[in-house]
C-alpha cells in the first residue's frame, strides 16, 4: 500500500502500510489511503513521432531593402546603428542612470523585444559533453546505480521504505517517481511531504521503524542532522541542492553537485529521482516526463530559449524517445492548445502582468484593442489558432505594456521559449503542457493538498486530476490576490534596500506560498541586478520563512545566494541554503531585521570579492 502522509494534514497518515498479498495484482496500480484517490496508470501505445526539431522562421517584420546597396546586403545592421536600436528599446528608467543594470538588461534583451520564433540548434544531450562533462555524468550514474541496487534489496526483503520529499512541483514530482519505481518493485512504502526536515521529522520518521528512508529533493542540505539523528539507519539522499557538510559513509548520497554538475539549473530532485528509477529498471523510462516537469517546476530553463540542458536534456531526449513529448518554440502562455486565448493570457504570472494577469475580462479588453479576435464563429480560439502576425502584435504590445507599467524591459522576454507538450495526456486539462503541469503539482502542495500531486504522478487522473484542478483555480486566485496586494501603490511593502529588495509578506502572505511570490516577482524588478528576499512569518512555531531569488548574470558573477542565506541564518540560530540562484532560510522572527541586514551586506561583500578576485 502506498501511503501519502504530510505534517500538516494527519488524513493522510491514518493507516498502517502493508504488501499487497495477492501477486498477480497489477503492480501499475496502487492503493492509497482514504482522503487520497486511487491511483490509476492508463497504459496508451507509443506513437511513433518525428523528433526532429522544427526550424520556425522568425516573425519580426522584415526590413525594407537598401535601394543603394548593390552587393547583398549584411544579415545585421552597422554595429552603431544597432547599439542605438538597442539603446531605444529600453525604457527611460534604465537609460544612464544604472550603468550595472542597463548592462544586463542589453545582454539578456540581444537587441529587441521583438517576438522572433525560431527552431535554432537542435537540444543538447549527453553526446554533446565534453570528456569532462561526460566523465561527470558516467560518476553520477554509477552513484545512481548504488542507490538503486539498495532500493532493491529492501523491496525483496519486505522492508518499509519511507520516502521523505520537499512540497514544491521538483519534490512532489521526484516523490512520485520513486513511489511509482516503488510500487512497481511491489515493495511496501510510505510517502512523507514536508516543507523542511527538522528534529522533530526525524524522530517521527524514526517510529515508524524503516528498513530504509530516502529523501528526494530534501537531506543534503541537513547533513549534520541526519548523521546525529539517524547513525544506524540506512539512508539514500536524492538531492540537487548544494551540500552542506559531509554524508555519513554508510549513506548513498546521490547530488549532481558532488560531481561538478551544476543542480540548480543542470538537473533537479526530480531529474535525480529519475536516474536512479531508470537504474532501478529500464521500464521506469517511461517516467522521464515526469523528472522534464519536475525541472521546469524548479525554473531550469536556463537555457537559449528557455531550454533544458545537461543531464536534464537527457532525460528529455528518453521522454522524446517514448513518444511522449513534442518540442518546439512558441508563447508560453498556458493553455496554448486548449484554452481560450484571454484565459491563457489572464493565467500568466510569469511575468505578473498588472492589470491583466488573473483578470478574465480586461484580457478580452486588451485582445480587442489590438484586432485579435477571440471567437471564430461559435468557438473559442487558442493561441496556436492565432497567425504569427497575430502572435507577433501581441507579443509587442505586451513587451510595451509591461515597461509602462515599469517592468525591465526584458520581462516580455519570459513570455516566449520552448513549449514542451505532454502528447500522452488529454487536451483541455492542465497536464497537457509540462509548465502547467508543474504549477498544478507547485499548487497542490502550497495549498496543503500535496497527495493530490503526488497521486498525479504515480498515474491517477480520475478524481485525484479532478480535485487538484479545483486546487491550481483556487492557488491561482490567491497568488493574484497577494501580488495584487503587495503592488498596492503608497505601500512600503516591496522595499530597496542598498544591495537587495525586500518583500515583506508579514502574516498576510502564507508562508507556504512565499517562494512563488519571489519567483515571479523577481521578474519584474525595476534594477534586475539585485536580488529580492520575500519573507513571510509563521506565528505558531515564531518563525520567519525567507525565500531568495536572483537572476543568471548576477550569480554569474559569483554571488550565492545558498551560502549567503545559510551563514545569515546560523548567526540567528536560524536554518538556510538551498541554490546559488534561489534559496531559502528560516529564522526566529525576532531576530528577522538583523538578518535583513546581514544579508543586505553579505551581498555586497560577496559580489565585491569575486569583483577584486577577477
Amino acid at each position: 500500500m502506498v501511503q501519502i502522509h504530510t505534517r500538516r494534514n494527519r488524513g493522510y497518515n491514518n493507516q498502517t502500510s502493508q504488501r499487497r498479498t495477492n501477486p498477480k495484482q497489477n503492480r501499475n496500480n496502487t492503493t492509497r489511503p482514504t482522503r487520497n484517490p486511487t491511483n490509476q496508470t492508463h497504459s496508451r501505445k507509443n506513437h511513433h513521432t518525428n523528433h526532429e526539431r522544427r526550424r520556425l522562421g522568425t516573425i519580426s517584420p522584415r526590413r525594407p531593402p537598401n535601394p543603394t546597396q548593390k552587393s547583398k546586403q549584411p544579415l545585421r545592421p552597422p554595429r552603431k546603428k544597432q547599439k542605438r536600436r538597442l539603446q531605444q528599446t529600453l525604457p527611460s528608467t534604465h537609460r544612464g542612470k544604472d550603468p550595472q543594470t542597463r548592462q544586463i538588461l542589453q545582454t539578456r534583451r540581444q537587441a529587441t523585444t521583438r517576438l522572433e520564433v525560431r527552431g535554432k540548434n537542435r537540444q543538447p544531450s549527453l553526446g554533446d559533453s565534453t570528456t569532462t562533462q561526460k566523465e561527470q555524468l558516467d560518476a553520477l550514474l554509477k552513484n545512481a546505480s548504488q542507490a538503486a541496487n539498495l532500493i532493491r534489496k529492501h523491496a525483496e526483503n519486505n522492508g518499509l521504505i519511507h520516502v521523505v520529499s520537499h512540497l514544491d512541483a521538483d519534490g512532489l514530482a521526484a516523490a512520485g517517481i520513486i513511489g511509482k519505481a516503488l510500487t512497481r518493485l511491489d515493495a511496501t512504502l510510505r510517502i512523507r511531504i514536508e516543507r523542511w526536515i527538522d528534529e522533530k521529522i526525524v524522530e517521527d520518521i524514526q517510529a515508524d521503524k524503516p528498513s530504509l528512508i530516502v529523501f528526494t529533493d530534501l537531506g543534503s542540505g541537513d547533513l549534520d542532522l541526519l548523521n546525529s539523528k539517524l547513525p544506524k539507519q540506512e539512508i539514500i539522499i536524492l538531492d540537487h541542492h548544494q551540500p552542506v557538510g559531509e554524508a555519513d559513509p554508510s549513506f548513498v548520497h546521490v547530488n549532481p553537485h558532488l560531481y561538478g554538475i551544476d543542480g540548480s539549473r543542470d538537473l533537479s530532485g526530480a531529474g535525480t529521482a529519475y536516474l536512479v528509477a531508470k537504474a532501478i529498471d529500464k521500464t521506469n523510462v517511461d517516467l522521464a516526463c515526469i523528472a522534464v516537469v519536475g525541472a521546469l517546476g524548479d525554473l531550469q530553463d536556463k537555457y537559449d530559449q528557455k531550454k533544458l540542458g545537461g543531464p536534464n536534456a537527457a532525460i528529455m531526449e528518453d521522454a522524446l524517445a517514448n513518444g511522449h513529448l513534442n518540442i518546439e518554440t512558441d508563447l508560453l502562455f498556458f493553455g496554448r492548445e486548449t484554452r481560450p486565448i484571454h484565459k491563457a493570457l489572464a493565467c500568466t504570472t510569469t511575468p505578473f502582468i498588472s492589470g491583466i494577469s488573473g483578470e478574465e475580462d480586461k484580457s478580452l479588453a486588451f485582445l480587442a484593442s489590438l484586432g485579435i479576435t477571440p471567437k471564430r464563429g461559435d468557438k473559442w480560439r487558442a493561441l496556436r489558432d492565432l497567425s504569427e502576425d497575430e502572435k507577433k502584435r501581441l507579443f509587442n504590445a505586451l513587451a510595451d505594456y509591461l515597461v509602462s507599467k515599469g517592468s525591465p524591459g526584458d520581462a516580455a522576454l519570459n513570455l516566449r521559449g520552448s513549449v514542451y507538450t505532454l502528447t500522452h495526456e488529454e487536451p483541455w486539462t492542465p497536464l497537457r503542457d509540462a509548465r502547467e503541469f508543474s504549477v498544478l503539482l507547485n499548487a497542490t502542495g502550497r495549498m496543503d493538498k500535496p497527495g493530490l500531486g503526488v497521486a498525479i504522478c504515480m498515474g491517477d487522473r480520475g478524481s485525484a486530476l479532478e480535485e487538484a484542478t479545483s486546487v491550481l483555480d483556487e492557488y491561482r486566485r490567491v497568488i493574484t490576490k497577494y501580488l495584487n496586494w503587495l503592488m498596492e501603490p503608497d505601500t512600503n511593502r516591496i522595499e530597496e534596500l542598498n544591495n537587495i529588495y525586500i518583500v515583506r509578506g508579514e502574516g498576510v502572505i502564507d508562508d507556504k506560498v512565499i517562494g512563488t511570490i519571489s519567483s515571479i516577482l523577481s521578474t519584474n524588478l525595476a534594477k534586475p541586478a539585485k536580488p529580492i528576499i520575500a519573507y513571510s512569518t509563521v506565528q505558531e512555531e515564531g518563525l520567519a520563512k525567507i525565500s531568495a531569488r536572483a537572476i543568471d548574470l548576477v550569480t554569474s558573477r559569483g554571488l550565492n545566494l545558498g551560502e549567503i542565506l545559510r551563514i545569515a541564518a546560523e548567526k540567528y540560530s536560524g536554518r538556510g541554503g538551498g541554490h546559488n540562484i534561489a534559496a531559502g532560510a528560516q529564522v526566529p522572527i525576532q531576530d528577522l531585521e538583523s538578518f535583513i541586514q546581514m544579508v543586505d551586506g553579505l551581498v555586497k561583500k560577496q559580489l565585491e570579492t569575486v569583483s577584486v578576485g577577477s
